[in-house]
């Protein structure tokens, strides 16, 4: 889970029927919209996802190009090129909030102490996973 930030090339229909969005470090990425407000939009969703697909099947992927290398490769009046960020922590992090069951087992003396106290046992883990993962 890292942050990351790849060139977009844009695409306008000459007759202004909607914008295309490619990703030339990523060449199965692609996306759209109806103008170009509603597909950086969707550039900016689908980035984190499909970079969520890589790192959960440990698949490598190309390192972003620069803008001057994109921009020298684009050969359309109508294309444009731009930088979308994507934070794939971020992104599972709004995405992917259903809660999960865990069992586990701690001292029946700590368990009477922490029920007398009211202690809410999953916020208790959250709070120590997220410091030791560091997440927030």
């Amino acid at each position: 889970m890292a942050k990351y930030t790849y060139p977009a090339i844009f695409t306008v229909e000459p007759d202004g029927s909607g914008v295309s969005v490619a990703f030339p470090d990523l060449p199965h990425v692609y996306t759209s919209g109806k103008d170009i407000d509603d597909a950086l939009l969707n550039a900016s969703d689908v980035l984190p996802l499909m970079l969520c697909e890589y790192e959960d099947n440990k698949e490598p992927f190309a390192k972003p190009s620069s803008m001057q290398a994109v921009n020298a490769s684009i050969h359309d009046d109508h294309a444009f090129a731009t930088l979308i960020f994507a934070d794939t922590l971020e992104y599972r992090k709004r995405t992917s909030n259903r809660a999960v069951k865990k069992t586990l087992s701690i001292p029946a003396w700590m368990d009477n102490i922490a029920r007398q106290n009211n202690v809410n046992f999953s916020q208790v883990l959250q709070d120590a996973l997220t410091e030791k993962l560091h997440l927030a």
